[in-house]
């Protein structure tokens, strides 16, 4: 394991037993062994480590979210990368990602218009639901608890949406 990685799997750890806001840059290096100036080499400041752990992963779960949407591929990538998906929703305060889900909602919003429902609505719908599929990471479900959790949830919405479209005035 190269320094580099020892650095992100203690840092990953510190971040999500302390959160961003307590995590320390001084313990991190102290339990990978390194000396807070090398630390310094390899990141600037506790956000750019932080933002190494979850930028890939945050980005490719929105890219695929804005296309695809939630599906069981989905549920098999936040489990993939869970850690990672417990840091920004549950340990993010302080970071650009406490807003992740929120900018993400935001994004989704934008592809319904002129669906015949009004923004605010689409958006607090999106939210909702987004919010909702989440809560299998802050509960700790098991994949397979996630994966019934996110059906009936995806069920429970489209009955909802399909009857929202089928009106004539929203």
């Amino acid at each position: 394991m190269t320094t580099q990685e020892k650095i992100i799997n203690v840092a990953t750890q510190e971040f999500l037993n302390s959160g961003y806001l307590g995590a320390s840059l001084r313990k991190i290096a102290k339990a990978a062994h390194v000396t807070t100036g090398a630390m310094y080499g390899y990141y600037k400041n506790k956000e750019a480590l932080f933002n190494d752990i979850v930028e890939e992963v945050s980005e490719e779960f929105k890219n695929d979210y804005l296309v695809e949407g939630i599906n069981l591929e989905t549920i098999d990538y936040i489990y993939q990368n869970f850690e990672v998906f417990k840091l920004i929703i549950c340990c993010s305060k302080g970071t650009r990602y406490e807003e992740y889900l929120d900018c993400l909602v935001n994004e989704k919003t934008k592809q319904f218009s002129g669906s015949g429902v009004d923004e605010k609505r689409s958006h607090i719908i999106n939210h909702s639901y987004l919010f909702g599929v989440f809560e299998i990471v802050r509960h700790q479900m098991t994949e397979k608890q996630a994966e019934d959790f996110v059906s009936d949830l995806q069920e429970f919405y489209q009955a909802g949406w399909n009857k929202l479209l089928e009106r004539k005035e929203i």
